[in-house]
């Protein structure tokens, strides 16, 4: 199911911050998708309004994004 279809029928999608963060270390092995396309999918993600996310610590949470974010050349 799509993201857009789900806020069609007033649906959201429920994750949690933790989660999102495993994506990433999915994403970088064993699927392997360059840091610049995980940006953007993971801020597409944070941004979409028919996403809540859950931040367990959002303190950590701030952190994490800003330490991960811009450090394109590492995985």
């Amino acid at each position: 199911r799509r993201i857009d279809e789900t806020d069609r029928e007033n649906r959201r999608l429920v994750t949690t911050n933790w989660v999102l963060s495993e994506l990433t270390g999915l994403l970088t092995r064993p699927i392997r998708i360059p840091k610049p396309d995980q940006v953007r999918l993971l801020d597409a993600i944070r941004g979409d309004p028919g996403v809540i996310i859950i931040v367990i610590d959002p303190i950590i949470e701030a952190d994490a994004w800003q330490l991960w974010r811009p450090r394109l050349d590492k995985e």
